[in-house]
């Protein structure tokens, strides 16, 4: 609808009007992740710098959560894709991801109820010099992470959560006479 005048902040004539209640609740399989200390969704770092990663999850349920896997799929320019390494981790170059699991990390099994975990893994920004001709250098880090919960006997339920960050490459200036 229309305001009532212009310096208003309501409506003329209200067409409908509804109060619900909302819930907020933590997810199933809360995960987190922070860059170089840092739990911004968007951070600068240097060009040639290094990128320290901390993934962290825990799980809120009741239940244990089964065949837990997270994934970190790496994307953009700026990234040196030759240094990306995990600990307890697997790099898939194929498709720039980084892949923690059971295989990986025997805890990702079988999460107990209220317990917590971590990965680590770095990557390193290409230097100036190989993004000069770039106008905006960034990587984008897509984290998903999925487990199976089975609840009073019924068949498995898969739950998922997702978290995206960006990293921005500081520019150098320079200036020449």
């Amino acid at each position: 609808g229309s305001l009532k005048n212009p310096e208003s902040t309501e409506f003329g004539v209200p067409y409908m009007l509804a109060q619900a209640d909302v819930q907020i609740a933590k997810p199933f399989l809360g995960v987190s992740l922070t860059l170089n200390r840092d739990s911004a969704s968007t951070i600068v770092v240097p060009s040639g710098g290094n990128v320290n990663g901390l993934i962290s999850w825990a799980n809120s349920l009741s239940i244990p959560i089964n065949d837990a896997r997270i994934s970190i799929k790496l994307s953009g320019e700026a990234l040196d894709e030759s240094s990306v390494d995990a600990t307890q981790g697997f790099y898939r170059s194929s498709d720039k991801t980084i892949v923690f699991d059971k295989s990986t990390m025997s805890g990702l099994g079988s999460i107990q109820p209220n317990n917590t975990g971590n990965g680590v893994f770095l990557f390193a920004v290409k230097p100036s010099s190989e993004l000069a001709s770039l106008r905006q250098p960034t990587i984008t880090l897509s984290v998903s992470v999925s487990g199976k919960r089975i609840e009073g006997g019924r068949l498995p339920e898969t739950i998922e959560s997702t978290i995206t960050k960006t990293i921005k490459v500081a520019t150098e200036l320079g200036v020449s006479g």
